[in-house]
């Protein structure tokens, strides 16, 4: 994992809606990423931020895996659709980054 034990949670919102038949799901993460390959205005290089892994489950079932890494998004986002998404179902995302924050949270389908 990353730097020591980290008691910070990076906070994750929700986006559904209809699609198709199923539901777009989008989860963003609040997070500020940095590479670690730019320098501070003293000249030292920042230090990496970023997320590692995220899995994202519906209804106990996993349905995404990712692996990430310096090179994203300043505030990232993974959308995907879910044939099978339902009212009452709910979608759980979980993983941590670099520094060895958390990501936890769920959202109930409405």
């Amino acid at each position: 994992m990353g730097e020591g034990t980290a008691a910070m949670t990076i906070p994750v919102t929700f986006t559904v809606r209809p699609a198709g038949g199923g539901i777009q799901v989008t989860v963003r993460f609040g997070i500020d990423t940095e590479p670690g390959q730019r320098l501070d205005r003293s000249g030292r290089t920042v230090k990496p931020h970023y997320i590692e892994e995220v899995t994202i489950r519906h209804n106990e079932r996993t349905v995404l895996t990712a692996y990430l890494g310096p090179a994203i998004a300043r505030q990232p986002a993974l959308s995907f659709r879910l044939e099978s998404g339902r009212t009452g179902g709910v979608v759980a995302v979980a993983g941590r980054s670099n520094r060895g924050e958390m990501i936890e949270a769920t959202h109930r389908l409405a």
